[in-house]
């Protein structure tokens, strides 16, 4: 509005004269308003503009005179007035005037008529303005302040209709009826993975610490009082976080001195023995060797340990043709059982549930399944199906793991793990709250 270009308009009026001869006062009225439609119209031929360019002080054709003046009969009179718009109130205005006079001598030559008979006289001549006729910036700020509210309304309406991300709240408890376990703060990539056990943690691994030992809590609580023993780690996609949700909850029961083995389930795109620096691929034994030949002898097989943490992890092993069909298969049923005399907690790795029916199969034989989920790309349909997918094979679902949280800067207490004593200390820090395990649990819990 403030941008564009100031234009200066003025008006003259020419007077529409009438001659005797009428025989009412209405056909009188009629006629005029006739000659004053007809005048009208020859105010805006050719004839008239280039006639009236020629006698301009300044070089302008008749063409680009027309599309500057305005030409109008006022109803219900005798008038008819010839606006001028021009960027100078002075070039404004002898447009007007030039105009309207020459409109007034070349009417008789254009009309054929005599002196006696009806003309065009000019009226008022146009005064010099001051003040520019547009742009009118509250008149123009007005109306795209009122466009712009209906514009936006519609475009948040719609914004909202066709959004398929999931909104949560930071007071939302559950999702869909299932609880929400644990709240994994979004850290930077070289905080996740194996360093986890590493003496000397970065503070962003702490934090992370942290929120896997309260999952680890949390299982117990939302599972009448008792941690599962096997347990099904699930994602709606992919791309969500759930080998690395694995490996940092089974991690953590190992600091807590819980015997855990971490069994990669997924056996289409393993990921777990990358995380702890093993080959991802090649012919070592793992999950489908076990799953293959169910012995004693075998149940091991393949098994490595994660550095100093106590952990054990079982790789997916080399990749069946048919992964769905050996994990359901009886072998899984009497692989879980046998696994659970050696171990007080099993934690199995999944394919995403959108890949196949691997996820359901395991979380169908595990005694609790967690689903992970994305808080910045899952979706709220994609959330849904897993749910569904999840319910129909009866699976115990314990509750949901937010990953990828964005932590709130505030003030806040936060938990760490004392090196010189066994258990946890309270600290207080300034400008991060993550999610803390409650006083009072215990290390077992």
């Amino acid at each position: 509005t403030f941008s564009l270009p100031k234009v200066y308009e003025t008006r003259a009026y020419l007077y529409v004269s009438s001659g005797g001869g009428s025989v009412s006062d209405f056909e009188q009225v009629q006629t005029n308003q006739v000659v004053v439609k007809t005048l009208a119209e020859l105010l805006q031929s050719r004839n008239v503009a280039e006639a009236s360019a020629s006698r301009l002080p300044f070089p302008e054709s008749g063409q680009g005179l027309l599309r500057s003046v305005q030409i109008e009969a006022i109803p219900q009179s005798q008038l008819i007035t010839i606006g001028a718009s021009a960027a100078q109130p002075a070039r404004a205005q002898t447009i007007a005037n030039t105009y309207a006079g020459t409109f007034v001598l070349l009417q008789r030559e254009l009309l054929s008529l005599d002196a006696a008979t009806r003309q065009a006289s000019l009226a008022a001549s146009a005064p010099l303005v001051t003040a520019p006729s547009r742009p009118k910036p509250i008149l123009y700020l007005l109306v795209g302040a009122l466009v712009a509210v209906f514009v936006a309304t519609g475009a948040a309406v719609l914004r909202q209709r066709t959004d398929r991300r999931l909104r949560l709240e930071p007071s939302t408890t559950e999702i869909e009826g299932v609880s929400i376990i644990g709240r994994i703060p979004r850290v930077p990539q070289s905080a996740v993975g194996t360093h986890l056990t590493d003496e000397h943690r970065p503070e962003s691994a702490r934090r992370l610490d942290e929120a896997f030992r309260f999952v680890l809590a949390n299982l117990a609580f939302v599972n009448g009082g008792r941690r599962p023993r096997t347990l099904a780690v699930v994602s709606a996609g992919q791309s969500e976080g759930k080998s690395t949700t694995c490996l940092s909850l089974a991690i953590a029961a190992a600091e807590l001195g819980v015997r855990a083995l971490l069994v990669d389930g997924d056996m289409r795109r393993p990921r777990l023995a990358g995380l702890i620096g093993q080959p991802t691929n090649g012919p070592q034994p793992g999950f489908s060797s076990i799953l293959g030949n169910i012995s004693d002898e075998h149940l091991l097989k393949g098994v490595q340990a994660v550095g100093g943490s106590g952990l054990l992890v079982l790789p997916a092993g080399p990749q069946p043709p048919n992964p769905a069909a050996l994990l359901g298969s009886a072998r899984l049923d009497e692989f879980t059982r046998d696994v659970q005399r050696g171990f007080e907690l099993v934690i199995f790795d999944t394919p995403p549930l959108t890949v196949g029916a691997d996820a359901s199969l395991v979380a169908a034989v595990s005694e609790g399944v967690i689903l992970v989920i994305d808080a910045r790309t899952t979706s709220r349909p994609d959330l849904l199906r897993a749910l569904d997918q999840l319910r129909r094979t009866n699976a115990n679902v314990l509750g949901v793991v937010l990953n990828r949280v964005t932590e709130r800067s505030d003030h806040g207490y936060y938990y760490t793990v004392d090196s010189g004593r066994r258990g946890w200390r309270p600290s207080r820090r300034a400008g991060k709250q993550t999610e803390s395990v409650p006083v009072g649990v215990s290390e077992e819990q």
